[in-house]
């Protein structure tokens, strides 16, 4: 997708040069660089998360209380993630006399090819899941830990009577 040209006004544009250029602002690029290190610190909490899960070091209540937190943690890097590409959907174009949003230049068919629209769309559900696996992870997280606390208030009434 960073290597597609893009036609605005019978000028073609590399995506990847329109991203780092003037036209783009500052705020755009960094965008950019931002959500591609957030994707970053997702796939390393998984492999940590996963890790924790596969050597089963902890006991399940320790086990349940990190699936919280990593399932926050999840939920507010999405958050965030979300928040970049609207602002970076938003992100007013300068062409000579011509502004133009970001998303607008993606979403025509006429200027950038049809797999462009479809992988910008990937992006977008893809950070959507991500926001709906972190409300997951810490929701499962959640219920593990009340019913573990509800086993061991169980086994203490038993204990008691």
């Amino acid at each position: 997708m960073s290597f597609t040209t893009i036609n605005i006004n019978a000028e073609q544009y590399l995506i990847l040069s329109f991203i780092f250029s003037e036209e783009f602002n500052l705020t755009g690029s960094f965008s950019w660089l931002f959500m591609a290190i957030l994707s970053c610190c997702f796939i390393f909490l998984g492999f940590l998360y996963f890790r924790l899960v596969v050597k089963k070091k902890f006991s399940m209540e320790y086990l349940s209380k990190y699936s919280i937190i990593y399932g926050l943690l999840i939920l507010i890097g999405a958050f965030i993630q979300m928040e970049y590409l609207y602002l970076l959907q938003n992100q007013v174009i300068v062409l000579g006399s011509i502004k133009v949003s970001f998303e607008s230049i993606l979403l025509d068919t006429s200027s950038t090819p049809f797999y462009v629209v479809v992988l910008w769309n990937i992006l977008m559900y893809t950070f959507c899941g991500f926001t709906i696996g972190g409300i997951v992870i810490a929701a499962g997280g959640l219920n593990k830990s009340l019913k573990i606390e509800r086993e061991q208030e169980s086994k203490k009434n038993d204990k008691e009577n």
